[in-house]
């Protein structure tokens, strides 16, 4: 017997396309969020660790850290004057995402 499931498809709004750097930001901020809380149930986010800038931190450090940071710029990207400072922590959040990247699942 064939099961048929139907897939829930999710349309992509135009208005959201028009800003992607902020779109993207607030897309991986949530859902950094849900996978902590999610991912912690089932496995040790502990486990793997990651050196940046010349210290050692674990997976659940750096997912804190991309929180902290996208958490920072959707608060304060409608009030950045210093495009150097969002720069910054644009960059920072790219750098931490890499390190981490392939080891977010469960």
């Amino acid at each position: 017997m064939k099961i048929i499931t139907k897939k829930k498809e999710r349309k992509i709004k135009s208005e959201e396309c028009w800003n992607l750097d902020y779109e993207l930001i607030k897309w991986l901020n949530e859902h950094l969020k849900i996978y902590k809380e999610e991912a912690s149930k089932t496995v040790d986010l502990e486990y793997y660790k990651f050196n940046y800038k010349r210290k050692e931190y674990t997976q659940l450090q750096i997912i804190d850290m991309l929180i902290e940071k996208s958490d920072y710029l959707l608060d304060e990207i409608d009030y950045f004057v210093d495009a150097n400072e969002y720069e910054k922590y644009k960059n920072e959040i790219y750098d931490l995402m890499k390190l981490a990247h392939w080891h977010m699942w469960w």
